[in-house]
C-alpha cells in the first residue's frame, strides 16, 4: 500500500510537470526504473487526454474563450469609461484610449521560442521543449493549436518522454548527492 502511494505521487507530479515526477521519484527513494516508468506514464496520460479532447473540441473551445475575452473587454472598458468620463477628452480620444488599454501583447518571449522551434524543427522541436520548458499540458496544447494530427503528436511525445524519463531518472538517482550540495535541492526526507 505504501508503494502505491509513492507511485501515485510520482504519476500525478509528472502529469502536471515532467521534472516534478523525476524529483518526486528521487525524494520517495524509488529506483530509477520505477521513477522513469511512472514519470513517463503520468506525462503521457496528460498528453493523450489533452490531445484527444483538444482536437475534438478545438472549435467549440476557441469560440467559448473568444466570447469570454469579448465579455471581459467590454466589462473592463465600462469601468475605464467611468474613470475617465469626467476628464476633458473628446469622444474619439476617450475611445482611442480605451482601445489602447485593452490591447495585450500578442507574442511573449516563450511564444517566440515555441514558434521558432516549430518552424525550424516541426513537432520534434515542441516535443523536446515539453519536458524542459513546457509542461505535458502545455506541449500538447501547443501541438493541438498547430493542428498536428493526434496520432503523430502522441508518437513523437512518447518517444521524447521515454528517452527523457530514463535519462533524467538515472541522472537524479546517480547524482542526488551532487544535486543536493551544489544546487540546493533537498532530495532526502
Amino acid at each position: 500500500m505504501h508503494k502505491i502511494i509513492k507511485y501515485s505521487v510520482v504519476y500525478f507530479m509528472a502529469a502536471l510537470k515532467f521534472i516534478g515526477g523525476v524529483i518526486a521519484g528521487t525524494v520517495e527513494k524509488l529506483t530509477f526504473i520505477e521513477t522513469a516508468l511512472f514519470t513517463f506514464l503520468g506525462s503521457m496520460t496528460t498528453i493523450v487526454i489533452v490531445t484527444y479532447l483538444g482536437n475534438r473540441y478545438r472549435s467549440g473551445l476557441a469560440q467559448f474563450f473568444r466570447g469570454i475575452k469579448i465579455w471581459w473587454f467590454r466589462f473592463t472598458n465600462f469601468f475605464r469609461w467611468l474613470l475617465f468620463r469626467n476628464e476633458k477628452y473628446t469622444r474619439n480620444e476617450l475611445r482611442n484610449m480605451l482601445v489602447a488599454m485593452g490591447k495585450s501583447k500578442k507574442f511573449s518571449r516563450m511564444t517566440r521560442i515555441v514558434v521558432k522551434s516549430y518552424r525550424k524543427f516541426g513537432l520534434w522541436g515542441i516535443a523536446w521543449l515539453t519536458p524542459f520548458l513546457l509542461s505535458p499540458l502545455g506541449g500538447s496544447l501547443i501541438a493541438v493549436s498547430f493542428r498536428i494530427p493526434t496520432r503523430k503528436t502522441i508518437i513523437y511525445m512518447a518517444i521524447v518522454h521515454a528517452i527523457m524519463a530514463v535519462v533524467l531518472a538515472y541522472l537524479f538517482n546517480e547524482f542526488k548527492d551532487f544535486i543536493q550540495v551544489n544546487l540546493g535541492i533537498q532530495l532526502e526526507k
